[in-house]
């Protein structure tokens, strides 16, 4: 029978697509040679049967328990540069980073074991001056909903809220994760830094609590961001302040966005700069 040609399904064959159609493992040939029809052909008829999505192999378990430095890093990334989307039939997860970070994306997928492709897509900047960007997405009811137990919830700019209980070994890895997400350095021509982060006011105060037992900054204003309805930040400035935060913030880290921390070495060189000129001074 020539390929393509329009037949129904034996008994046999439809049994074998509903076992095997929504496992992306298998690759659309096998089922063009199984079926002796064209993938467009198999589509249509599976789309009659109601099988639902195919599915993409990875760690469905990766968020159930938070045991590793990497998961609470990727964690606070996703509080700050991801999204949970619930649909009916449909519960995905997507994170969105400048073109230049691609390799944070590409380090999630190999550590959450997803085995797919396609799942890190571009888009095109909008606008003249825009960057592209990478997005990374893939769909998972039970990694969606692990994410919400955790303080992840669709639209949650507005509502988003620190995690409880975050084990004191993996704190600096979900502010971290956090920081280089939703945080900024900043560098003047002199070298000296300071230090930003943006959120929710129950996420910039937790930040900042966590800072104040670890780094030896003081208690400073949050101050609300103008035009937005629950967005805060506060700042920290001065060399030796900046210093204590990325000593901590790194302290055992095993990935990190390169552009914030080399901007942060600036701020270490500019402080050997300042010990040397005292040293000509005495």
């Amino acid at each position: 029978m020539r390929k393509g040609s329009i037949r129904e399904w034996t008994e046999d064959e439809i049994n074998w697509v509903r076992e095997n159609y929504c496992n992306k493992n298998i690759p659309k040939e096998i089922f063009e040679e199984k079926l002796d029809m064209r993938w467009g052909y198999i589509i249509s008829r599976v789309s009659k049967l109601k099988l639902g999505y195919r599915k993409h192999s990875l760690n469905e378990d990766y968020f159930s328990e938070m045991n590793t430095w990497k998961k609470w890093y990727f964690l606070g990334w996703l509080f700050t540069d991801g999204h949970v989307h619930k649909h009916k039939n449909n519960n995905s997860v997507s994170m969105e980073l400048q073109e230049e970070d691609e390799y944070i994306l590409k380090a999630f997928k190999k550590d959450i074991e997803l085995v797919n492709d396609n799942c890190i897509t571009t888009r095109k900047g909008r606008k003249h001056n825009w960057k592209d960007t990478k997005i990374f997405s893939f769909s998972s009811k039970k990694v969606t909903q692990d994410l919400k137990k955790l303080g992840m919830v669709p639209t949650k700019s507005l509502i988003l809220e620190f995690p409880k209980n975050i084990p004191k070994e993996f704190e600096s890895a979900f502010l971290l994760g956090c920081f280089d997400g939703d945080g900024c350095i900043h560098i003047d021509q002199r070298g000296y830094g300071e230090f930003a982060f943006i959120g929710t006011f129950d996420m910039c105060e937790n930040f900042q609590k966590v800072l104040i037992e670890n780094c030896s900054v003081n208690k400073i204003k949050i101050q609300k961001r103008p035009g937005d309805k629950n967005t805060y930040h506060f700042k920290y400035g001065g060399i030796y302040n900046c210093l204590r935060i990325q000593d901590y913030l790194y302290k055992n880290a095993e990935i990190y966005l390169t552009r914030k921390r080399e901007k942060f070495n600036k701020i270490k060189k500019a402080e050997k700069n300042e010990n040397n000129k005292c040293g000509h001074r005495s």
